[in-house]
């Protein structure tokens, strides 16, 4: 006897429980656009309105955005990343109306419908309009009212993204992690192109007591 592992219907009307801190979403663009191989990442959050556009390598296949725990993200991206194909889905729990621009088209979204209509969801690769295409990857969303200032709270964590952001027009200054830790660091190393550095004051205190063990048997 086969079974069906998702209720599909309940999943999506609940989906939106699943996001609890709608004020990540700007994360999940900035990674995004980290992932795309972008240099460059400008975001405007103003009245109600979210915009962000990267000049990274953009989405091929609107496919991506829309099938959960799907990606259109490169080999190298899937084995170092493992990215979980759930980031549109973020965005679309928070707003109202979202439209993406891209390399496959630009495609405008009733957030509600999306969530709450199997037939909007089935039917929403027809709404693609292919010919209205851009370099990169462009967002624009209308962001639910009660959860606007919640989102424009969320900056700070841009600073650790190792390319240029702005924000509203102005610079986001950029923290390198490696001059910020390493000095007092107790071990730095790579890891897959990543630096990688392991803090903590007892690490050495646990391996002196460890050889003071040893050496006492």
């Amino acid at each position: 006897m086969s079974i069906t592992t998702i209720d599909e219907k309940r999943l999506f009307e609940q989906i939106k429980y699943f996001f609890t801190e709608p004020r990540k979403v700007l994360i999940e663009i900035a990674q995004n656009s980290q992932r795309a191989e972008a240099t460059k990442l400008d975001i405007w959050l103003q009245n109600g309105i979210l915009t962000a556009k990267d000049n990274g390598k953009g989405c091929d296949n609107a496919k991506a955005l829309f099938v959960l725990a799907s990606s259109d993200w490169d080999e190298e991206v899937e084995m170092s990343q493992n990215p979980a194909g759930w980031g549109t889905m973020y965005l679309f729990s928070i707003s109202d109306m979202v439209k993406i621009t891209s390399n496959f088209g630009t495609v405008t979204v009733d957030c509600t419908r999306f969530f709450q209509d199997p037939g909007y969801r089935e039917n929403i690769f027809e709404t693609v309009d292919s010919k209205n295409t851009l370099d990169g990857f462009f967002i624009f969303a209308a962001i639910k009212v009660d959860l606007i200032e919640q989102i424009s709270q969320e900056h700070e964590l841009l600073q650790y993204f190792l390319f240029d952001i702005t924000l509203n027009g102005n610079p986001v200054k950029r923290i390198n992690m490696v001059d910020l830790y390493a000095p007092t660091a107790y071990l730095t190393t790579s890891y897959k192109g990543c630096d990688v550095i392991v803090l903590g004051n007892n690490f050495k205190s646990r391996s002196e007591e460890h050889t003071s063990e040893l050496q006492s048997h």
